[in-house]
């Protein structure tokens, strides 16, 4: 029973992270108008960073609990969740329309 625990730690850990920096980033693009997205995507966003994150860091915790190593486990969670949460945080911070113009510029040179 105490890896499932360590599991259910882990993942309960990586759903408050990504819950808090989420909602900062969205106080943040708020506040700032930075981020240009509709209410439907940004709802998209949010839903998928945390189905992501909870997979990669739930994954991440189970394959070590079968190693052995239970706290290794649960601070690779951790990590993989706040890697993961930042990376989108910055790709969605990003104004969109720079975005989508670099997305063209790949497109015409290929």
């Amino acid at each position: 029973s105490a890896a499932t625990s360590t599991t259910a730690s882990a993942t309960l850990v990586s759903i408050v992270i990504v819950i808090v920096v989420v909602v900062i980033v969205v106080v943040l693009a708020i506040s700032t108008s930075v981020v240009v997205i509709s209410a439907t995507a940004s709802i998209v966003l949010v839903t998928t960073i945390i189905s992501v994150v909870v997979v990669l860091s739930v994954s991440a915790t189970v394959v070590l609990e079968r190693l052995g190593d239970a706290q290794s486990a649960l601070i690779v969670a951790v990590y993989v969740s706040v890697v993961a949460t930042s990376v989108v945080v910055v790709v969605s911070l990003f104004p969109t329309h720079c975005h989508c113009k670099v997305k063209l510029r790949h497109k015409g040179t290929e």
